[in-house]
This record gives structure tokens, C-alpha cells and sequence, in this order.
């Protein structure tokens, strides 16, 4: 699916994929929502929050600072690959 988000495609929207054909392998890549943003993030099998107790497995920054929880069902809904421009 093609998606704008003005606030992060400038002029050029970006091909985007539903979340459920994301990579869950710890392969960095863009994951997102039109109403929060869109961050770089990788699937963590035994990430662990503890705002989210009983929750293992969710989308993390690779430095740790933040976690986003899937569980609930407002977790991200989109997701990219990282281009080379943007590392």
C-alpha cells in the first residue's frame, strides 16, 4: 500500500506494508502508524516492558529507548525498509 505522511515523506511518499508481513527476524526497518509517527525499530522475541506485564515479544529501538506493544492492538499497522539514504 502507498501511503503519504507528509511528516515523513517530504514530497515523495514511501511504498509501506502492513505490520503483518513485517520482518520478525531483528532486521531493523521503519515501523509506524499515521497517528504516532514512525520509528526505527526491530522485532525483540523476549523484549519485556513492565508497563505491559505478562507481555514477551515486541517492536524495540535498538538502543532501548522505547518499546512499542503489539498486545494491545495499538501497536504500529505499518511498516519499510530502511533505505541507504536514510542510515
Amino acid at each position: 500500500m502507498k501511503n503519504r505522511w507528509s511528516a515523513f515523506d517530504g514530497d515523495t511518499p514511501r511504498e509501506r506494508f502492513s505490520i503483518d508481513t513485517a520482518p520478525r527476524d531483528g532486521t531493523l526497518i521503519y515501523v509506524g502508524d499515521p497517528d504516532v509517527g514512525e520509528f526505527p525499530m526491530q522485532w525483540a522475541h523476549i523484549q519485556r516492558n513492565g508497563l505491559f506485564p505478562g507481555v514477551v515479544g515486541m517492536w524495540a529501538m535498538s538502543d532501548g529507548g522505547m518499546t512499542w506493544n503489539e498486545a494491545d492492538y495499538l501497536g504500529p499497522t505499518t511498516w519499510r525498509p530502511i533505505e541507504g539514504d536514510e542510515q
